[in-house]
């Protein structure tokens, strides 16, 4: 368990413990949510890369990587 003391102004200061174990760095967002039993829980905003699966469509037809590499150097090409 680590312990912080609020300040004068409202602001909390995270021990160090607990910003590495949530991996947060200045400016990064926290939720906090109230239990139903009172206790009070600090949530990392940060999300896994694997919580985006799925949010696309599937390809209305399967594209092979040769495809899209030669797509990524046509489009490329262009921009230069």
């Amino acid at each position: 368990m680590a312990e912080t003391m609020l300040k004068e102004d409202g602001h909390l200061l995270l021990p160090k413990e607990v910003l590495e174990y949530l991996h947060l760095h200045p400016g990064d967002r926290l939720n906090i949510v109230i239990q139903n039993n009172g206790d009070v829980v600090i949530k990392s905003n940060l999300r896994d890369v694997r919580d985006l699966k799925g949010i696309l469509p599937p390809p209305s037809k399967p594209v092979s990587i040769e495809n899209m590499k030669q797509t990524i150097r046509l489009r490329g090409s262009k921009n230069q």
